[in-house]
């Protein structure tokens, strides 16, 4: 129960975060560039992310864990927004998934 009320908080937070970084952007040619520190809060974001499904792989197995469809999807959105992150892709039609990481309240 505080594990998940812990990453609902998490999760709200990003949301939060990413709403203020969204709207100080006025400039729709400057859409994806983000600041340093922008990034890196992104990216730790994602470490919680990524930590949350190792821990439920762990506790669940491979087998359990992928039978429920929330648990792909998270797996499939946090995983896109890592490579996205990571690999510093620019694309309007891929940067699309980083909203999707609030559905999962």
């Amino acid at each position: 129960v505080y594990f998940k009320a812990t990453m609902n908080l998490i999760i709200l937070s990003n949301a939060l975060f990413f709403f203020i970084i969204s709207s100080h952007v006025t400039d729709p040619t400057k859409r994806f560039e983000k600041s340093h520190q922008a990034l890196t809060i992104n990216f730790i974001y994602l470490g919680v992310y990524l930590f949350e499904i190792f821990l439920k792989l762990i506790a669940l197995g491979p087998v359990y864990f992928f039978r429920s469809h929330w648990n792909v999807f998270d797996f499939v959105v946090i995983t896109a927004g890592f490579i996205i992150q990571l690999f510093e892709i620019k694309s309007e039609y891929l940067t699309f998934v980083i909203p999707f990481r609030f559905i999962r309240l």
